[in-house]
């Protein structure tokens, strides 16, 4: 899906005669090599295509020293750059859909099987009921990790991951 106008001949022309010179951007702002050696599409990048700009995190820890304590949430804070025939409705669903589609491969690098299991847990039956909702359960654990015997444990592994993946999870 193409949310931007397309660029017309008159609009080519104008970035055509600019006076710009490549390498001279190129050395002023430090770079060894820029992404495109053509000045029209440089400063189309620049001044006409929509951007998607990082501006921090908050909620984690940044210090240099350890810290000891988990957040309850980190939040990324970004903005776009809306150019015209971009619809703020599209964008928003867009970026979306796009997150949801990555949280469920961040943690283990593949997209997650969906398998009907849970017998063990009869308490997922009664949260769908009540909630009238699909009821994920997560599996964290190993099939050697003993579970319901006295020495049930979880691999650290798969503990870390399992963290991992509940903040990948959270929007």
């Amino acid at each position: 899906m193409n949310l931007v106008a397309p660029v017309t001949n008159e609009e080519r022309k104008l970035y055509e005669t600019l006076d710009f010179d490549v390498e001279e951007y190129r050395a002023d702002i430090g770079a060894i090599k820029l992404l495109s050696d053509s000045k029209e599409k440089i400063l189309m990048k620049r001044w006409r295509y929509s951007t998607l700009s990082l501006h921090g995190i908050v909620g984690a820890s940044s210090g240099e020293d350890a810290k000891t304590v988990i957040p309850a949430k980190v939040t990324g804070k970004f903005s776009i750059r809306f150019v015209p025939n971009m619809k703020p409705v599209e964008v928003d669903s867009l970026v979306l859909q796009h997150l949801n589609a990555l949280w469920k491969t961040r943690v283990y690098g593949i997209a997650p099987d969906y398998i009907r299991e849970g017998d063990s847990i009869p308490v997922t039956t009664i949260f769908q009921e009540m909630t009238r909702s699909s009821v994920l359960l997560l599996p964290i654990g190993s099939s050697d990790d003993m579970a319901h015997s006295q020495n049930e444990r979880i691999n650290l592994v798969n503990y870390m991951d399992g963290i991992k993946l509940l903040g990948a999870l959270h929007p």
